[in-house]
């Protein structure tokens, strides 16, 4: 609008003024500018979301994938051992199958020989057994100590000058003739 040297400005200068309705134009125009740049940034800021969000369910997906790949092979393992134990069953089986036909070929009784026990008479005969059985280790200390005591006693009467009594009941002491 103005030239270069300026002239124009001075020989016009209603010039530089624009009507009312042009500066309504250039306001609504710089407006709508703004209003469009503000919801370029937000539309921005809701792509960086909807990105950051993607990657979070990238992430989450390869997390269910090897989840889904280790319960796969959890179960082919599983479903191994559940073939070898039906595997075994069938070889178990066939093995009582040949000893039930070994017991009837041998007239065994196909009763069981050994009858099952209330848990606490079974508890209770262990406890006798064990008192029995320290019963019978006080018993033997106590013979062992005994004829520990006799062989001594033994010992000392040779060792006096007694009888020695070798032919007799280790458990029996010479008092000589008559004795």
């Amino acid at each position: 609008m103005n030239d270069t040297n300026g002239m124009a400005s001075q020989n016009h200068p209603d010039m530089t003024q624009l009507p009312p309705a042009r500066e309504a134009v250039i306001d609504q125009a710089h407006r709508m500018h703004q209003e469009v740049s503000h919801e370029r940034d937000l539309l921005r800021r809701e792509v960086a979301d909807l990105r950051t969000d993607i990657a979070a369910l990238k992430k989450r997906e390869e997390i269910l994938d090897e989840l889904f790949n280790t319960m796969e092979s959890k179960l082919e393992t599983m479903q191994l051992a559940r073939d070898q134990a039906i595997s075994d069953r069938a070889v178990y089986e066939t093995l009582f199958v040949a000893a039930n036909a070994l017991f009837r070929a041998f007239q065994i009784p196909s009763a069981p020989l050994v009858r099952d026990r209330e848990q606490a008479e079974v508890a209770h005969l262990r406890e006798q057994e064990a008192t029995i059985n320290e019963q019978i280790r006080q018993a033997q200390e106590s013979d062992y100590d005994q004829a520990r005591r006799h062989d001594a006693a033994q010992y000392e009467g040779r060792r006096s000058g007694g009888v020695d009594d070798m032919a007799g009941s280790p458990h029996r002491y010479n008092r000589g003739p008559g004795g």
